[in-house]
C-alpha cells in the first residue's frame, strides 16, 4: 500500500523549518546545481520595515497613549487621510 502521508520523522523535519527564510526547490528527479535558477535576494529581517509600516506603528502607539478610543483601523484611515490632505494643500 502506497500513500502520500509522510512518516512522523519527515513531518517533524518539515515543521522544524517553520518561519525559516529560504528557497524551496522541487524537481521530481535529482536536481543538479545548473538546473537551479534562484534569484539573488537579500532576505528582509525584523528590523527592516517600510516607512508605511513604521508610520502605522507610530500611529498605533499614539492611538494607545490617547485612550484607544474606537477602532484602530478607522483611526488609522482617518489619520492617513488627514496627512494626505495636509500635503495636498
Amino acid at each position: 500500500m502506497i500513500t502520500q502521508e509522510l512518516p512522523g520523522e519527515q513531518k517533524a523535519a518539515i515543521f522544524n523549518l517553520h518561519k525559516i527564510v529560504g528557497w524551496f526547490v522541487f524537481k521530481e528527479t535529482t536536481a543538479e546545481q545548473e538546473d537551479i535558477d534562484l534569484p539573488d535576494l537579500k532576505p528582509a529581517f525584523k528590523g527592516d520595515i517600510t516607512a508605511g509600516q513604521r508610520l502605522r506603528a507610530v500611529l498605533y502607539v499614539y492611538w494607545e497613549q490617547n485612550g484607544s478610543k474606537g477602532d484602530f483601523d478607522a483611526y488609522y484611515k482617518k489619520s492617513i487621510e488627514n496627512i494626505i490632505s495636509q500635503f495636498k494643500e
